[in-house]
């Protein structure tokens, strides 16, 4: 939805998500929380409060 566009993430745009990496500061990472998939930007301040379940190495985006 729109609510990624802020960072460039759209409705239909596929994302690559490596589970082998761990993540550094202001990496885009997918975590689960309230039982859903979301992705976020992760910093030193909350790396530790999210369930983290990969890194978001690529976005491609939708062709329109």
């Amino acid at each position: 939805g729109d609510r990624l566009a802020n960072i460039h993430i759209f409705n239909k745009d596929v994302l690559i998500i490596d589970r082998s990496l761990s993540p550094k500061d202001n990496q885009l990472v997918l975590v689960i929380e309230e039982d859903e998939f979301k992705v976020k930007r992760v910093s030193t301040k909350n790396r530790k409060s999210l369930l983290i379940w990969g890194v978001v190495t690529y976005v491609i985006h939708a062709a329109q």
